[in-house]
């Protein structure tokens, strides 16, 4: 007994404290809609990172990525909003690649990586987005009705405009 006494003297301080498995203070999770919201703050620089997803769709840096099969090629691809117009996703890929958003994989076959990405301001107030990966293939909707409530939230929790900012197209 005394043996053990003295050698818990000697572990390291940080090895006896029990392990906080809560989330750091100020971090926040939520969901609006179908959308997970997540922003941490590090309590160490004080830097805020934020996530914004729903099922097969992210949000980040201004703009939505769709996801696909990564088999599927959608170079090609062509979006609507709700009854609007259809347009080539590629009418907005020198502003998302001026914004930092990247456009492709390393996969040498299929560089789409089965990714279609939009900017935010082309569907903001929609609340279906279809989208047709290549003129073979027939068009998915994605439910995007509550993303302009989703980034609104973001905004107020922090989320800079490196995250929610404005893409010119």
């Amino acid at each position: 007994m005394a043996m053990a006494l003295m050698f818990d003297f000697h572990l390291p301080s940080w090895l006896g404290h029990p392990v906080e498995l809560r989330p750091p203070a100020g971090d926040v999770r939520g969901r609006i809609g179908p959308w997970t919201l997540e922003v941490k703050r590090d309590q160490f620089t004080g830097q805020i990172s934020c996530s914004l997803q729903a099922p097969r769709m992210r949000f980040d840096r201004a703009a939505v990525t769709f996801r696909f099969s990564p088999r599927t090629e959608t170079f090609d691809a062509v979006y609507r909003v709700d009854a609007g117009p259809p347009h080539s996703w590629r009418l907005s890929a020198m502003a998302l690649a001026a914004h930092g958003v990247p456009l492709q994989t390393d996969d040498a076959r299929n560089p789409s990586g089965g990714l279609v990405t939009l900017p935010y301001s082309a569907l903001v107030g929609g609340k279906t987005v279809w989208i047709r990966p290549s003129a073979k293939a027939r068009a998915w909707p994605f439910k995007i009705e509550d993303l302009t409530s989703a980034v609104n939230t973001a905004r107020s929790s922090g989320c800079g405009a490196d995250f929610t900012g404005a893409l010119s197209e």
